[in-house]
């Protein structure tokens, strides 16, 4: 597997050896307004269009999906027109948002020339049924597909064509295998001929990805580009995982000051745009519905997306954060891969990453192309090792100077139990919120640091604001500060449908047990007598039963007795006969022979 070193030469498009198609500099320039290549671009789409696989690793943000982008659609130009069902390119995603966000950059390249080519979107999240009914009549020489719903649709359309697969595309590598479509992929890549290019992108490198490249490439060319925290960039190991133009903070601070921390951050800059990831998606939506209803935040646009929403409106979310000039979006991890959201100034991390890679994906959602961004990260005094440790992964961060709690926490936690005592939903969303977070932390990657031992529940109670304490074995001894008097059954949903509902079903379960208790004391006592003398007819009834059995018994066996004495004396005077010659022997024998059984 050969590598190389890319020494940075920021350089025109005209200039690349491989020598780019009119309309494709059209495009990349008129269109997408890139008047330059970036260094990943400069290295791969050479050895692309020279028919060599490519593995290539890159910091986010420095213009991977362009990189692929442009070669496929050349070389799918010199293939010449292709039949509607005969497949000649095939980019395979870990997320709908990415596939989305990649099919409608490669879709500006494919309209131009619309007579020769087809794309066709392949995600979950859509009625199946008519997407296959789509694809029949339409087909697709471009095939933008998340791997589970690919492997589906191959299965099921008899019609198209793989053979005709020029380039094959696996963007975010890592992520693929992370979610667990190790074994879809492999069983796609049974169906894909072996005589392709193939493409495989990431900005991290793990040994799951290592073997997918010995399963899925042939002799594939290694393209490293890593950059120098003076933005230099270079292949030696005095280099850096983040772009040169993001500014990397750590912020420390007490377990229950984190929650005021941010609201005060993000207050102080209300006119900027923020993504800020959760460790959970119950953490997402309670904390969004929570700042929803502060009325310090209450002007400030604020939007929750996380994997477990239905597709529509994970959708409808993701495009209004695009559009908003500020904002925040609370998130989890399902957009911190290649995701590419214009003009965010602050990625902030208010829970770390389980795993420790994603925190370089994480923050890669700002400083994009470019452009200049900055990440935050709160940590507490027991977590401040991580620092450490990601500096050793070649992540530098600094130290946040600036103590933004101009909102107290304490006040905080008070306001929302104030909020809580008013809405039902509110509590139950605490609750879940707090116990996914202890569920997270116990399973987090690195352990060392982030320990059970080490984290206050107390203070963590504190932080989420809640009015009880969870029903969890490791809240067992924990305590709050606050009054614990106040009777939880008595809060209504601030949702008039959901509390007539709950009145409702309270309604039902009291009077059914009531009912039930009447009953029971009523026919109590009757149903003990009626029990008892039910039990003694039984045991009458049995003894009853097991006498007649013992005479039948016996009466039989008297039967048996005298049958057995009459034969005995009849053969007794057939033998003094004999003797006394009376009868012959053949009539003695015959008697006998003849004799009943």
């Amino acid at each position: 597997m050969g590598a190389i070193d890319f020494i940075p030469n920021v350089r025109p498009w005209e200039s690349l050896e491989a020598q780019l198609s009119e309309i494709t500099l059209h495009i990349i320039k008129n269109v997408f307004k890139f008047e330059g290549m970036t260094p990943v671009q400069a290295a791969t789409i050479p050895l692309f269009l020279s028919y060599k696989d490519v593995v290539v690793e890159a910091v986010t943000g420095s213009g991977k999906t362009l990189a692929y982008i442009v070669p496929l659609f050349e070389l799918l130009r010199k293939s010449g027109k292709l039949a509607k069902n005969d497949v000649g390119g095939l980019i395979i995603l870990p997320t709908r948002e990415l596939a989305v966000q990649v099919s409608k950059l490669s879709f500006e390249f494919l309209k131009v020339v619309s007579e020769l080519f087809s794309q066709f979107l392949i995600i979950g999240g859509t009625d199946f049924g008519l997407s296959l009914n789509y694809y029949q009549e339409t087909g697709g020489n471009l095939l933008v597909a998340t791997p589970g719903r690919l492997l589906k649709f191959l299965k099921r359309v008899t019609k198209v064509n793989l053979k005709t697969l020029e380039v094959l595309i696996l963007d975010e590598a890592d992520r693929l295998l992370d979610l667990g479509f190790k074994e879809a992929l492999t069983d796609i890549l049974t169906l894909l001929p072996k005589q392709r290019r193939t493409g495989l992108f990431s900005a991290t490198q793990t040994h799951e990805v290592e073997d997918l490249i010995r399963a899925g490439l042939r002799n594939p060319v290694r393209i490293q580009v890593k950059v120098k925290a003076s933005g230099q960039l270079l292949s030696s190991s005095a280099c850096i995982a983040t772009p040169p133009t993001l500014n990397n903070y750590y912020f420390i601070c007490l377990r229950q000051e984190k929650f005021s921390q941010l609201v005060s951050f993000m207050k102080n800059r209300e006119s900027q745009k923020f993504i800020v990831f959760f460790a959970t998606c119950a953490c997402v939506d309670y904390f969004a519905l929570v700042l929803k209803r502060l009325e310090i935040m209450s002007s400030f646009p604020l939007l929750s997306m996380h994997g477990k929403m239905v597709v529509k409106k994970r959708t409808g979310t993701f495009n209004s954060f695009k559009e908003n000039i500020n904002g925040a979006l609370f998130c989890t991890d399902v957009i911190a891969r290649g995701i590419d959201l214009p003009d965010v100034d602050w990625v902030v991390q208010f829970d770390p990453p389980q795993d420790p890679s994603v925190f370089v994906h994480r923050c890669g959602r700002t400083a994009r192309q470019g452009r200049q961004g900055c990440a935050l990260i709160y940590l507490t005094e027991e977590e401040d090792a991580y620092v450490e440790f990601l500096r050793n992964r070649k992540i530098p961060l600094s130290e946040f100077k600036e103590d933004c709690a101009t909102y107290n926490y304490s006040r905080l936690s008070e306001d929302i139990r104030q909020l809580a005592m008013k809405d039902r939903n509110i509590i139950e969303k605490g609750n879940r919120a707090i116990v996914s977070f202890v569920r997270s932390y116990k399973e987090h990657l690195c352990s060392l640091i982030f320990h059970m031992k080490h984290l206050s529940l107390s203070a963590l109670c504190e932080e989420f604001g809640v009015i009880s304490v969870p029903k969890m074995p490791e809240f067992k001894n924990v305590h709050l500060s606050i009054n614990q008097s106040v009777d939880l059954k008595s809060i209504p949903y601030a949702n008039k449908q959901r509390e007539a509902a709950r009145l409702k079903n309270i309604g039902r379960a009291t009077l059914k047990s009531t009912t039930y208790n009447k009953k029971f004391r009523r026919a109590n006592s009757w149903s003990l007598r009626k029990d008892k003398k039910a039990l003694k007819m039984k045991r009458k009834q049995s003894k009853a039963a097991k006498r007649a059995y013992r005479e039948k018994e016996k009466l039989s066996c008297q039967k048996t007795d005298e049958v057995d004495l009459e034969e005995l004396e009849r053969d007794t005077k057939l033998m003094k006969k004999l003797k006394k010659k009376k009868i012959s022997e053949a009539d003695f024998e015959n008697f006998f022979v003849n004799k009943p059984l």
